[in-house]
């Protein structure tokens, strides 16, 4: 079986790594392949996104898509070129 999982988890001065997963997953013996995102980084990029798209929702309602505006008004320019 192969499966991925996203965790987050934090490295201990001692430099052991706990990972609690799901109740779903079986017990057993497995091999693992660990990544290790800089979770400081994409915290603050995922923050800005955050940041930015509430400014947005100020002057934007929400389910309004500016892009699906802006193709529908391309659309009708190039019909009438």
């Amino acid at each position: 079986m192969m499966k991925t999982i996203e965790a987050r988890v934090s490295v201990d001065e001692d430099r052991k790594v706990t990972i609690q997963l799901p109740a779903s997953m079986p017990t057993g013996e497995y091999e693992i392949v660990l990544v290790l995102n800089d979770c400081s980084a994409q915290d603050a990029r995922q923050s800005s996104i955050q940041a930015a798209q509430d400014l947005l929702r100020k002057y934007v309602p929400a389910g309004r898509s500016l892009s699906d505006e802006l193709i529908q008004e391309r659309r009708a320019e190039g019909l009438n070129e």
